[in-house]
């Protein structure tokens, strides 16, 4: 019998797609490790690389869900649709302490006035997204 994606979990990947997204065209924070991270993770998602995608969070960012999960919610044809339709966003700031750091963007479009903090972490000499890009 094969089990369903919560729907909570269909919700916050929803929102991961849709900010994370957005990041496409950044600005003010330049090329730190950071950043980097946050614009691969758009970019798997865009391409559909979910294993990189997947990769790319931290053991903390995939509490809650399976891998098997994550790539079935992003494999689904609405949720593609969503990712290639996202306008982009600007990187505003990148603030780095030690093995933390905050990407903070700044939506454009549909998503005009909104802002989303991404916390990131290194785990071993990787950055990775720890929590969900969101409002």
């Amino acid at each position: 019998m094969r089990e369903s994606v919560p729907v909570r979990l269909i919700v916050t990947l929803t929102v991961v797609a849709l900010l994370a997204a957005g990041g496409a065209a950044l600005a003010g924070c330049g090329e730190s490790p950071p950043v980097t991270a946050y614009r691969s993770f758009e970019k798997a998602l865009k391409d559909g690389d979910l294993e990189t995608a997947w990769s790319l969070l931290s053991v903390k960012g995939q509490e809650g869900f399976t891998k098997e999960q994550f790539t079935e919610v992003f494999s689904l044809p609405s949720m593609r649709e969503v990712i290639e339709k996202m306008p982009p966003a600007k990187i505003s700031s990148c603030e780095i302490e030690g093995d933390r750091a905050v990407v903070t963007a700044k939506g454009t479009g549909i998503y005009e006035g909104k802002t989303s903090k991404t916390e990131l972490v290194m785990e071993d000499g990787e950055w990775k997204l720890e929590s969900a890009p969101g409002p």
